[in-house]
């Protein structure tokens, strides 16, 4: 299969700027094209960033007043599930790619454990589905 070239960038007049035109044009496509990309791309990110520190300052808010409070209960298996989601979080992006910060190795094994601990106590929601489509015997 060949590729069919436009005559008209095959064959130059003289003194005709068309091929020129035509490319100034396509590279001005070509460049909003990528602007808007690397744009949006942008923009997404941030929303992510702006939406995660909002979740964080709720989070962190909701903690302060458990402690000042004084109800160490609540505040603790706040804390315990907000460590069984990072550490879910953590596995689901990383992996069990090796550790070099040992510092952060040491804080990761200890989420581990709790996480494991928190395992047994939170519902999935598939569970529930299921636990719902099942027909009790009466």
């Amino acid at each position: 299969m060949r590729l069919r070239v436009p005559a008209f960038l095959i064959h130059r007049r003289e003194g005709s700027q068309q091929p020129l035109l035509v490319v100034v044009i396509l590279a001005a496509v070509a460049s909003a094209c990528a602007l808007g990309y690397v744009s949006g791309i942008n923009r997404g990110v941030r929303k992510v960033q702006r939406s995660q520190v909002q979740f964080d300052l709720v989070v962190s808010v909701g903690l302060n007043d458990l402690a000042e409070r004084g109800d160490l209960e609540a505040l603790k298996g706040k804390l315990r599930f907000l460590i069984y989601a990072n550490v879910s979080e953590y596995d689901r992006l990383v992996g069990q790619r090796p550790i070099t910060n040992a510092s952060f190795a040491r804080s990761l094994a200890a989420g581990r454990v709790i996480w494991s601990q928190m395992k047994t106590q939170v519902v999935t929601v598939d569970s529930l589905i299921n636990s719902l489509n099942t027909p009790t015997n009466r």
